[in-house]
């Protein structure tokens, strides 16, 4: 089991820091089923399988742009339900 915690860095695949865990939501068993990722201004909650641990922080398969994307598409998703 990997421990997941908020400030850990996100990185791409090069090891590149691109984010920063800023929440982490959990199933009633303690099983963590997303993460809240802070990408500059930004923040996108992506499933838990989108991510793998390594040493003390997580590797997702986004490039820092991707991630960026997601969380704006979040943002107008909320936004227009308002």
């Amino acid at each position: 089991m990997f421990a997941v915690e908020p400030g850990m860095p996100v990185t791409d695949p090069r090891g590149k820091v691109i984010g920063y865990v800023q929440a982490v939501r959990q199933t009633g068993g303690g099983v963590v089923d997303a993460v809240t990722v802070e990408v500059g201004n930004r923040v996108a909650t992506l499933p838990a399988a989108s991510f793998a641990g390594s040493g003390d922080m997580l590797v997702t398969g986004m490039t820092k742009g991707q991630l960026k994307d997601s969380a704006e598409r979040q943002e107008s998703g909320n936004s227009r339900n308002d």
